[in-house]
């Protein structure tokens, strides 16, 4: 256990394991979601709607839709480390949510037990 400490293999052991589970986790949550709303039953009414003919196997409209979404995930609103527009990403406006709850918390708290809190 001190040679894993000494050279960081535990703390990159620990960091791709929690990268793992984020990515698998997300991963879980896109197909789930798609499940629930049937995307392969709606794909297949477009396209037939389209073209007029029944979907045989994988569309082309399944497949542009799964590289757009893997795009849009990987570039959402940045390319290269640069921000497109100055908007807030949907991860930074969840983030100021949760900051704000935790200091609502804190001073709720703080309130209740006659203290005083300064929160910034």
């Amino acid at each position: 256990m001190l040679i894993l400490r000494k050279n960081g293999l535990l703390r990159y052991g620990k960091i791709l394991f929690v990268c793992g589970i984020c990515f698998f986790g997300a991963a879980f949550t896109i197909m789930a979601f798609h499940n629930d709303i049937g995307i392969r039953e709606v794909f297949g009414q477009v396209y037939e709607l389209i073209s007029g003919q029944r979907a045989q196997g994988l569309t082309a409209l399944e497949i542009s839709y799964s590289v757009g979404l893997a795009l849009g995930i990987i570039f959402f609103n940045h390319i290269g480390g640069r921000r497109i527009t100055k908007d807030p990403t949907p991860i930074e406006v969840e983030m100021r949510n949760y900051e704000d709850d935790v200091n609502n918390a804190l001073a709720e708290t703080a309130d209740r037990e006659k203290k005083t809190l300064d929160v910034e």
